[in-house]
Parts: C-alpha cells; structure tokens; sequence
C-alpha cells in the first residue's frame, strides 16, 4: 500500500519521523512531501504564482518552501506522479486540532487537499504541547 505523507510542522517534526517509522513497521510504502519548515496555522492555502523550491532529501522524501496543501498537491500531481496513492495522511501535529481550530489547521488542509484530489485522507494531531510526550515506546 502507498502512503503519502505530509504535515504543518515541517520535514523535521518528530510527528513525521514517528509516522513514516510506524507505517513502514507495518509493511507500507511511505513517501513525503513536507514544508521545509513550520507552516502551523496556516489554513487551507496554495501558493498560486510563487516560484516553490523543492528539496529531494532521498528517493522517497521531500522539502518544499510550500504550504501543506502545495505539498499535498504535488506530491500527488507532480513529484510521485507515477504512484497510485491509496491513503494520504498529514501530521502528526504537535499539539490539538479541534472545533473551529479545523479552519486554520495546516495538518488538515494537508489532509483535505489530498480528499479534493480524490484520495482517501486522515489528518493527525497530538493532543499535547510537548511533543515528548508523543514519543510512546
């Protein structure tokens, strides 16, 4: 199975690392496209005539100067264009996404721009301000 995965807390959120580690202990395929830094409360934006860098970090794995829709985006028209993709999962994010939080969540527009794309979604949030606390084993 191929999951792509992206965030608003960046390519370097623990979040992620912890995400992709789980997912490929279970035997799935994981690629990401993650901004290259915190794009937190960010919304449901795209970057319509902005230059976007992207960096390839290895085969599987990219940065983008993006928000996490842009991400979402283009790791499924662009980037990995030749992979089906049977799941999108954006986060995990530092901290809650609820009630009205939703609208300016950048882990869920990551999610929901990949649900617009016709490709099943789930956005994930920790609920807890210390992401040590995320670090479960």
């Amino acid at each position: 199975m191929n999951v792509l995965l992206t965030n608003d807390d960046g390519i370097n959120s623990i979040g992620l690392s912890i995400l992709r580690e789980e997912l490929n202990a279970k035997g799935f395929r994981t690629y990401v496209v993650a901004p290259d830094g915190d794009r937190s409360c960010c919304g449901h934006g795209l970057s319509i005539g902005k230059k976007l860098n992207l960096k390839k970090i290895d085969e599987t794995t990219y940065s983008c100067s993006g928000l996490p829709a842009d991400c979402a985006h283009l790791g499924v028209n662009s980037i990995f264009q030749h992979i089906k993709f049977n799941m999108v999962f954006s986060g995990i994010n530092i901290g809650p996404n609820l009630g009205q939080d939703i609208f300016y969540s950048g882990t869920v527009a990551g999610a929901r721009e990949a649900s617009l794309l016709g490709i099943p979604a789930c956005a994930l949030s920790f609920c807890s301000k210390s992401a040590d606390r995320i670090l479960l084993k």
